[in-house]
């Protein structure tokens, strides 16, 4: 990077910290408030706690952090546009699946036929077999 020659080797000049701590409070204000205003302080923090730790840190895991925390930022900004605009109430409305469709239900609808099958074939009481063998060997007992 630019001012930086090693990225396995603290940032010289602090600026990387710097961008991530302001890039990490920017990410903070835009994410919905905790309901509990001790968890709040605690959050807002963070930024400043996690700004001092990475000032000794490698300048390539600070990058890191800084651009997750940028691209993080931008997916934040443009859901909260969206869902503040509504734009997508009426395309998320239309890939909802109502109840009784999609995979649960067709593989319920697949164990139901199976079970009304085994019934009207007379195989609907190999559960009472299972429970009550003919043969009176049980489950402890062994074939000599």
């Amino acid at each position: 990077m630019f001012w930086i020659k090693d990225m396995s080797i603290p940032d010289p000049y602090y600026v990387l910290p710097l961008i991530m701590g302001v890039t990490m409070f920017a990410q903070q204000k835009l994410s919905p408030a905790p309901p509990d205003p001790i968890q709040a302080k605690v959050m807002m923090s963070l930024p400043i706690v996690f700004t001092f730790m990475f000032l000794w840190f490698p300048a390539g895991l600070v990058l890191y952090w800084v651009v997750n925390n940028m691209l993080s930022i931008a997916q934040q900004w443009v859901i909260t546009k969206r869902v503040e605009s509504g734009a997508d109430a009426a395309a998320v409305k239309a890939r909802t699946a109502s109840p009784g469709t999609g995979l649960g239900a067709w593989l319920s609808k697949q164990v139901e036929r199976g079970r009304s099958k085994l019934m009207e074939q007379g195989r609907g009481k190999l559960v009472d077999l299972i429970k009550k063998p003919s043969s009176g060997q049980g489950p402890g007992k062994r074939r000599k």
